[in-house]
């Protein structure tokens, strides 16, 4: 019984510091960049890149990019019952696509970008061309307008970033992958931001997990 008591105690602090989908307020800010963009072959106007300024549980995020393409986000707007999830899976569960690319373009422009809009609008457009790829075909629902950037620095960045990208991942676990709901329960287009500082908390709590499940291993040895 008490063998059962520890081992209780050990999955409960181990599960509640590494949790799957953690339950986060999520602001997402007022300022958005137009982007001149091709979707499914029909020219339009998306919204997007590194929105200004959101904030996850009430602190300002660096950078913020949009994920999903085919879903919209209202902004400004608090999202409160918003999930943040660390494995890219995103709306529920649902993987993204392509998401060790975007980890991998955000490891090389996300900084960069900041204050600089012409990398925000050509990020966001290689984020959504590769998210929105099919890897068997090689077809994408989605390209920027090049014919409407032709000549600037924002063509030539995205061309950069998607030759650069091809056959690269990044380490999904470093990022925010946040699936902004409503206090009604409303889902809205998924984003992806750097990932927060685990708490003090929550770190303590982890390693009080840790520290039983090895005090628990080192009495089994002395008694075997």
């Amino acid at each position: 019984m008490k063998k059962i008591f520890i081992l209780a105690l050990c999955f409960l602090a181990f599960t509640a510091g590494v949790s799957y989908a953690i339950p986060v307020d999520y602001y997402i800010g007022g300022n958005f960049n137009y982007i001149q963009s091709i979707v499914n072959g029909v020219n339009t106007v998306e919204g997007g890149g590194s929105v200004n300024i959101s904030k996850l549980n009430g602190v300002a995020v660096p950078y913020d990019y949009c994920v999903d393409l085919f879903t919209v986000v209202y902004v400004p707007n608090d999202y409160s019952k918003s999930v943040l999830t660390l494995d890219a899976t995103i709306d529920g569960g649902k993987m993204l696509n392509n998401a060790g690319q975007v980890a991998w373009l955000l490891d090389n422009y996300a900084v960069k970008s900041i204050n600089d809009i012409n990398t925000q609008i050509a990020l966001q457009a290689a984020i959504w061309n590769v998210t929105n790829t099919n890897n068997a075909t090689g077809k994408t629902q989605y390209q920027l307008n090049t014919d409407y950037y032709t000549g600037t620095t924002v063509d030539t960045l995205y061309s950069e970033m998607l030759q650069d990208v091809a056959g690269k991942t990044g380490n999904i676990s470093n990022y925010a992958w946040i699936t902004p709901t409503d206090i009604n329960g409303q889902v809205y287009q998924a984003q992806v931001t750097a990932a927060p500082v685990p708490e003090p908390g929550t770190m303590a709590l982890l390693g009080f997990g840790m520290f039983v499940l090895a005090v628990y291993g080192k009495r089994r040895k002395y008694k075997a």
